[in-house]
């Protein structure tokens, strides 16, 4: 991130630039901002947009991997909760690189290190998440979910968790739409936070 190079905008927005990485200029945000917790400091953020968020990404070189069968899990959680009228949430409240279809619910919790086609990670820990995920992207409402029904399921160590933060060992390898998941380490995922 330290090659992350921002400069401000004369319209209030932000022009990002990074080797390897084309310039991108984010627009202010509309939505007023909302509380968030970065790295145990509290601030006010805006979502920048999905455009944004996949730029930083590509920046960062670090994924995060969800996966659907712990989305449906959390979606069954919310609608058998005092907030059922907020759910299903889709995908795109985590903003995910990487969705995987087919394991069991939370199982990702217990993965180490997988590969995608070609590319190998290594999942180096759980995802604790704040209040972005409360602003629904396409209209920027707010609300209590997931991060409500996460409190009461899935709350370790004053946190509130869902996916993995991935680490690629394959610098360079592409990952498609279609491909197969291979796990190569993996420990039983238990009651505590994913580490």
């Amino acid at each position: 991130m330290i090659l992350i190079r921002p400069e401000l905008l004369p319209d209030g927005g932000v022009r990002v630039t990074a080797p390897g990485q084309p310039a991108l200029a984010i627009a202010r945000p509309d939505p007023a901002p909302v509380p968030v917790c970065v790295w145990g400091s509290e601030l006010l953020a805006d979502f920048g947009g999905e455009a944004a968020a996949c730029w930083f990404t590509a920046a960062i070189g670090t994924r995060l991997l969800t996966s659907e069968g712990s989305l449906a899990a959390l979606n069954d959680l919310i609608a058998g909760g005092p907030l059922a009228a907020e759910g299903p949430l889709p995908m795109t409240r985590f903003r995910p690189s990487v969705v995987v279809a087919g394991a069991p619910a939370w199982a990702e919790d217990g993965w180490r290190r997988l590969r995608i086609g070609a590319a190998s990670f290594r999942a180096v820990k759980g995802c604790d998440r704040c209040v972005l995920t409360m602003v629904d992207p396409q209209t920027a409402a707010r609300g209590k979910e997931p991060i409500a029904t996460l409190a009461r399921h899935r709350r370790w160590d004053g946190k509130t968790w869902f996916g993995m933060n991935l680490i690629p060992d394959t610098p360079g390898a592409i990952i498609s739409v279609g491909d197969d998941v291979d796990l190569l380490e993996q420990v039983p995922a238990n009651d505590g936070p994913p580490r």
